[in-house]
């Protein structure tokens, strides 16, 4: 978590060539795509109470470049960064959330079942799940 001695603000690591096609941000200003090194992705709130802009600074025990800014941060998080910059920085260097995105025309019931067996033996505490709705393709 960052604080800024007021507040703590929540991160979450991103791949950002999976990211388009498996979460919506709702992005306004900035380019995901541009999310690589010490930069990171904002969302409105937080970017607000920060006064953060595109192209400007955030001060944690880096200091990061906003690339871009998103509307769907209280879904999600208030920051994200590259996956590789914050997993040192946790405390299982595993990630918590993956999501992922099947094609049109897959069995959604057997990507499940292929999910599950596949983190079965990863980690206990491990499992997959529908996502409470879809996106329209």
């Amino acid at each position: 978590m960052l604080s800024d001695q007021r507040d703590e603000y929540t991160a979450e690591g991103a791949d950002v060539g999976a990211l388009p096609a498996t979460i919506d941000l709702g992005t306004f200003s900035g380019r995901l795509s541009a999310l690589c090194g010490s930069t990171a992705a904002v969302d409105t709130v937080t970017a607000s109470e920060l006064n953060l802009r595109v192209g400007g600074t955030i001060g944690a025990p880096a200091t990061l470049r906003v690339v871009a800014a998103y509307r769907r941060g209280l879904a999600f998080a208030n920051l994200i960064l590259p996956s590789g910059v914050l997993r040192p920085h946790t405390g299982t260097g595993l990630d918590s959330l993956v999501p992922v995105a099947d094609g049109p025309g897959s069995d959604h019931s057997s990507v499940l079942a292929a999910l599950a067996r596949a983190i079965q033996g990863s980690d206990p505490g491990a499992r997959s799940r529908r996502p409470a709705t879809t996106r329209p393709p």
